[in-house]
């Protein structure tokens, strides 16, 4: 057994356990693009993000999903639909790392 498999074995069985623990009402399930994946999320309730004409407050979703659940990146460019904890987000930003992605979606 290579060490990478360990390690994603590792991150796997840590989202299962942490997923539902910080998402009580689910199971830390969301749908992107019509599939659906396990991650850990977090709510952000007032985060300023800048715009052409200042800053503006937006509600913000983050989500941390194991790599292996993918067949590819997901792609914040078109800006698809995530729903999760019973609302609907749109994706802007994947932090891709070795186990895990990190999603970032704003309020639709």
């Amino acid at each position: 057994m290579s060490y990478a498999s360990v390690l994603a074995q590792a991150a796997a069985t840590a989202q299962s356990i942490l997923a539902p623990m910080a998402d009580p009402d689910g199971s830390g399930t969301f749908t992107l693009g019509g599939t659906d994946y396990t991650g850990t999320m977090s709510i952000f309730d007032k985060v300023l993000v800048p715009t052409p004409n200042g800053y503006e407050e937006q509600r913000q979703i983050k989500i941390a999903a194991t790599v292996a659940q993918f067949a590819s990146v997901p792609n914040p460019a078109t800006r698809p639909a995530i729903t999760a904890r019973g609302l609907t987000w749109r994706l802007t930003a994947v932090e891709p790392g070795a186990q895990f992605y990190v999603l970032t979606g704003v309020a639709a």
